[in-house]
């Protein structure tokens, strides 16, 4: 398996997930911080010595859809589960909110699909 660093985008996403879904009471740059870090950390377990830019890793706010999100999540996670990485608490509770943002889009769905409000309500 291979691993990269994911992009400044990716994980700013990653990081305003987590902030507006678990730890409300961090902020999104200290969770930045920590999730660059644990890519960091994966990468080191793959590839023993690594070179990132750090200066191109700053926390950028953008719109993003309930998909995007999850796409960003998955990625994330995958490019992390090199080495015990995926052992620590902050992998463990992002697979926990990429799994609630799986459900709320599979309800999202479900709810507004033609075929769900063709069933009846009995």
């Amino acid at each position: 398996m291979s691993a990269f660093m994911c992009s400044p985008r990716t994980i700013s996403i990653v990081a305003d997930v987590m902030t507006k879904r678990a730890w409300k009471g961090i902020s999104v740059q200290e969770n930045f911080s920590d999730f660059v870090g644990m890519n960091i950390d994966a990468l080191v377990a793959r590839y023993k010595e690594v070179d990132v830019d750090m200066n191109a890793y700053k926390f950028i706010s953008v719109d993003y859809s309930l998909l995007e999100a999850i796409k960003c999540m998955d990625c994330y996670l995958y490019q992390c589960s090199e080495g015990d990485i995926p052992k620590r608490y902050i992998y463990t509770e992002a697979v926990k909110v990429r799994n609630m943002l799986i459900l709320d889009y599979m309800h999202e769905k479900i709810m507004n699909s033609p075929e769900y409000e063709a069933l009846p309500w009995e």
